[in-house]
């Protein structure tokens, strides 16, 4: 209306208690009514404005907790995985301690092994033919001299060996005595013990024994 007064008049009249003319009492109460709305429609926005105020500090409170949690987590997850390394390193520790004793303890074995001693066992027996195919008085081939001292002379060369066993059971004539005992001085020379074994100590028997390291007699009943 081009001829009355602006809202804002009325509004203002109202609040200051003012009586307009044209309308009375219900007039007043319906400007009243209107400041009013308007009052509570001004409020809003800064209530609105607020409740998002506070809207975001909780959202970042909640952040917050969620942070320090997976921060816990994680720590808790490292420390776990700081103690099996450890334990793994450990058994790795103990199972290379183990590898290592088992590999000393084979070489010991292997050592002791080695330390062993193995004898050459050489029989003399009947009348020890000079040669190959020669009878003796008995008319059989039996061994003869030559393959005798040849055995010896490869037990002197075997470096495994380190002796040698004569069985003297054969009563030989001197120069048979003599061979043998040249033989047996050769072995000697490589650094080998030679160990005769007789029933009983006389005659060639006796002479071979001599050449020997050691006589071995069995104990008489």
């Amino acid at each position: 209306m081009a001829g009355g007064p602006a809202p804002s008049e009325y509004l203002g009249a109202a609040a200051s208690g003012a009586l307009i003319q044209d309308g009375g009492f219900e007039m007043r109460e319906f400007f009243l009514g209107m400041w009013l709305a308007i009052a509570l429609v001004a409020s809003g926005p800064a209530a609105r404005l607020t409740a998002d105020d506070d809207a975001p500090k909780e959202e970042k409170s909640e952040k917050v907790e969620k942070a320090d949690e997976e921060k816990a987590n994680a720590e808790a997850k490292a420390k776990k995985a700081a103690v099996e390394a450890e334990e793994a390193k450990a058994v790795a520790k103990e199972k290379a301690k183990e590898k290592t004793k088992a590999k000393a303890d084979d070489k010991k074995e292997a050592k002791a092994e080695s330390k062993k001693v193995r004898l050459a066992y050489i029989a003399i027996e009947g009348e020890l033919p000079e040669s190959p195919g020669e009878m003796s008085l008995f008319g059989d081939l039996g061994i003869d001299l030559r393959k005798t001292m040849a055995r010896l002379e490869k037990a002197g060369d075997d470096k495994a060996i380190a002796g040698v066993i004569l069985q003297i059971d054969s009563m030989m004539g001197r120069g048979k005595l003599n061979e043998l005992r040249d033989s047996i001085k050769r072995v000697q020379s490589k650094g080998k013990k030679v160990y005769a074994l007789v029933e009983s100590a006389m005659g060639p028997q006796y002479e071979l024994a001599a050449a020997c390291d050691e006589i071995i007699m069995p104990e008489s009943g």
